[in-house]
């Protein structure tokens, strides 16, 4: 039977969509916080109901597109079990299509939080207290404070959530006899299980440290539960 290969074949598809849509969604959430923090006059210009909505079709039509690309290497009959086959998907595009995705956010990721840390420590130093050689404002120092955490936060965890993942593509490469290694499955799945926690924790970051998301997820909870009692 070729379910086994179908089925692998599937997982594999699948994730490979599913992680350039969680790449896609971190990027446009930097790119729209960069938005709203360095041009806030125009942001609900630029940033509209429908433009979000074209914006996230795109990402998930580009990432399902990034993961049919696997199906054009074909079949390796090979390399299959019984005769069925399985996806041929060389080890070395895998790698640096990987290792380039993970960069490539990480560079946009520090670009744009780091613009929004250097705005806003800007405006910080730009605000005249109104009484001269009175004590500082807590409130902006606090504000700064909770904007350089935020950056550092969202950064960190990225980085330490998927670094893991990427890593582990490209010593693949290198040493492709560790496929066949017992204790190298459980090395991919926990790298698997880190990666994909970062979508995750990205809730609990930026409902705690953006009021705006916050509320989102206050009703989108309380939409639920009112749901659930009619």
């Amino acid at each position: 039977m070729c379910l086994d290969s179908l089925g692998a074949t599937l997982i594999h598809v699948v994730s490979w969509v599913v992680v350039l849509s969680s790449h896609l969604h971190i990027v446009a959430m930097a790119v729209q916080r960069y938005f709203a923090v360095v041009f806030p006059f125009r942001y609900n210009i630029w940033v509209t109901k429908k433009r979000l909505r074209v914006t996230v079709a795109a990402m998930w039509t580009v990432s399902v597109t990034y993961g049919l690309t696997d199906l054009a290497f074909g079949w390796d009959t090979l390399a299959g079990v019984d005769g069925c086959g399985q996806l041929s998907v060389p080890k070395a595009y895998s790698g640096l299509t990987q290792l380039a995705i993970f960069v490539l956010v990480l560079l946009t990721l520090s670009f744009t939080y780091g613009s929004i840390l250097r705005i806003a420590r800007q405006k910080t130093s730009q605000v005249i207290d109104v009484s001269a050689g009175g004590p500082p404002d807590r409130n902006r120092n606090e504000r700064k404070g909770k904007a350089h955490k935020f950056t550092t936060a969202v950064i960190l965890t990225y980085t330490v959530t998927w670094s893991v993942y990427f890593c582990g593509d490209i010593v693949e490469v290198i040493h492709p006899w560790l496929l066949d290694q017992d204790a190298w499955d459980i090395v991919e799945y926990v790298s698997f299980l880190l990666a994909f926690s970062n979508s995750c924790v990205n809730v609990f970051i930026y409902s705690y440290y953006l009021p705006e998301f916050r509320v989102v997820y206050q009703n989108l909870l309380g939409s639920c539960r009112q749901t659930d009692a009619n």
